[in-house]
């Protein structure tokens, strides 16, 4: 489901979900679209034609979503997901989001094996031809550095209800600090050795990791 379309009020959205939540689905994914400039949608925007919803509005209908959703017993789990229960959470997403090794098969296709990724090329004619001449089908690698990793840690950990390692957040300097006042100002709350987002984390997930560095 998508939210923060131009035009789309908060009474609609509700009942978009009202409707949803009826049909009992054992996840959902809800997304608030974003506006690209280089999109029709983007250029409408910079012109006029169409305006783009306010981000008062937009955190409205993200609360709404997740105190609704969790009123009829969904889990907020991800940022934009949301699953009955701990066993109808996405499998393939989580796999990204915790670092678990993953191999891609096919043109586009992304691996990762915990320490490096590698990628295929997008171009299915391109993929299959480097299989036929016995080449190796990789287009790019690169090796991640602990550096790298415990920076997605802290964007992956900031998004899921999972939350991060207090040893990630140790890496960086001043990490415990930083924490702390992010505590205090009711993005994170601390669970033992975790660091787990809150409802008004979620909504900084994006802007929470650059704090770190």
């Amino acid at each position: 489901l998508m939210f923060g379309i131009p035009g789309q009020t908060l009474k609609d959205w509700e009942r978009t979900l009202r409707e949803v939540i009826a049909l009992a689905p054992e996840h959902l994914s809800c997304y608030q679209l974003t506006v690209v400039d280089s999109t029709p949608l983007g250029r409408q925007v910079r012109e006029g034609r169409v305006t783009a919803e306010e981000e008062d509005a937009l955190r409205a209908m993200f609360v709404h979503t997740s105190k609704l959703l969790r009123d009829h017993g969904y889990d907020h789990y991800e940022v934009s997901n949301h699953a009955l229960d701990t066993g109808n959470r996405s499998r393939h997403n989580s796999r990204y989001w915790d670092h678990t090794p993953y191999l891609g098969i096919g043109p586009s296709a992304h691996s990762f094996d915990g320490n490096s990724r590698w990628w295929n090329p997008s171009s299915t004619g391109e993929w299959a031809g480097r299989l036929k001449r016995g080449k190796d089908p990789r287009e790019g690698a690169e090796l991640l550095t602990e550096g790298q990793i415990r920076m997605e840690e802290l964007y992956f950990g900031f998004r899921t209800s999972a939350g991060l390692s207090l040893d990630t957040v140790r890496y960086f300097d001043g990490g415990e600090d930083i924490l702390s006042d992010l505590a205090g100002q009711g993005y994170v709350k601390i669970r033992g050795e975790r660091a787990l987002p809150t409802l008004e984390g979620y909504l900084f997930s994006d802007r929470l990791p650059s704090m770190f560095f």
